[in-house]
């Protein structure tokens, strides 16, 4: 007899991974899929929280067009990534001001509250 491990649901794989990749449109290479590797941290209903820089490739392209994917993966299934839980989200992103939302992602990643004092860094 084998013992199948359960999926998660969505918010558990979601609270127990702390990286994705985002993948944008670029600007520079006219609509091509531009992805990076991306903290992340959830707000209270379960959306994703991303830490961008102004400086960064996927912020410009962003910006020129909101719409992007996060990708996340169970990390404990890495060798056999495709037996492993997976998620791609998709959506719109934008700037937010919310307290709430700086104060969840540096909860998570706490590091990054070196980042947001910069000043070029946005939830």
């Amino acid at each position: 007899m084998s013992l199948k491990r359960q999926a998660p649901s969505l918010r558990q794989l979601l609270e127990a991974e702390r990286h994705g990749v985002l993948a944008t449109l670029s600007v520079r290479q006219a609509g091509w899929p531009f992805a990076s590797a991306t903290p992340f941290a959830i707000d209270a209903k379960g959306r994703p929280l991303l830490l961008l820089s102004e400086l960064a490739e996927h912020t410009r392209n962003l910006r020129a067009d909101p719409r992007g994917s996060l990708l996340v993966q169970d990390s404990g299934a890495r060798e056999d990534p495709q037996a492993g839980a997976r998620v791609t989200l998709l959506g719109t992103l934008a700037p937010t001001s919310d307290a709430d939302a700086s104060a969840r992602y540096i909860d998570r990643h706490p590091r990054s509250a070196e980042y947001l004092a910069l000043g070029d860094f946005h939830v």
